[in-house]
C-alpha cells in the first residue's frame, strides 16, 4: 500500500476526512513539539502549542494552496503559533542553569543538551528559530526563505551572527570542543 504525501493528506482533510487530519498529527506532532520545547524551555507550554498548530491548520485549511509544500505551510503556522502565542502569554527570561551540581551529577550528553538549551534561550527569538529550523529541523535556506519570508542571503547573515554568539555563551559557560 502506497504512503499518501501530506500534500494529499491535506487534499484529503480540506474534502472532510478526519483520518487525513489523524495522520498529518502523527507525521509532525512529534518534530512540533521538539522545536516548540527548545524555543519555550518548556514542555507544558510546548504541548499547548502544538495542539494551537494543530487548530490552526485544520482552521485555516482552506487556505492551503494544492501547489504548496505542506511542510512549509505548516512551519509558517508554527512559526506564527510561537510568535503570537509565547509573546501574549509568557515573557521570554534567560534561563540561569546551577552547572556545579547538575554537571557532577549529570552525563556528558545531558551536560551539552543543558548549555547548548541555555545557550540557545540567550539568542533573540528570531536567531533561535533560525538555528532551531536549520540545524535541529533540518530546512534548506530556500524553504527558510520562505517560511521566514526575506532573502537566502539575509537567514545566513544572521545564522552566521546567532552561531557566533552561541559559541560565546558556550565558552563562558564552560564548554569547550
Amino acid at each position: 500500500m502506497l504512503e499518501l504525501t501530506d500534500e494529499k493528506l491535506m487534499q484529503n482533510v480540506i474534502a472532510g476526512k478526519q483520518a487525513s487530519m489523524n495522520q498529518l498529527i502523527i507525521r509532525y506532532q512529534n518534530d512540533l513539539l521538539r522545536f516548540f520545547t527548545r524555543m519555550s524551555g518548556n514542555k507544558h507550554t510546548a504541548e499547548d502549542m502544538v495542539q494551537m498548530t494543530f487548530e490552526r491548520v485544520y482552521r485555516y485549511r482552506n487556505g492551503y494552496k494544492d501547489d504548496q509544500s505542506f511542510k512549509t505551510w505548516i512551519w509558517q503556522i508554527a512559526r506564527n503559533v510561537w510568535n503570537s502565542s509565547f509573546r501574549k502569554h509568557e515573557k521570554l527570561t534567560s534561563l540561569t542553569v546551577n552547572t556545579d551540581q547538575k554537571v557532577r551529577d549529570a552525563s556528558k550528553t545531558f551536560e551539552l543538551q543543558q548549555l547548548i538549551q541555555t545557550a540557545l534561550m540567550t539568542l533573540s527569538e528570531r536567531e533561535r528559530e533560525l538555528v532551531v529550523f536549520y540545524h535541529l529541523k533540518g530546512f534548506g535556506y530556500k524553504e527558510l526563505s520562505q517560511i521566514f519570508e526575506t532573502s537566502e542571503g539575509n537567514l545566513r547573515v544572521i545564522q552566521c551572527r546567532a552561531l557566533k554568539k552561541l559559541g560565546q555563551v558556550l565558552k563562558q559557560l564552560g564548554y569547550e570542543h
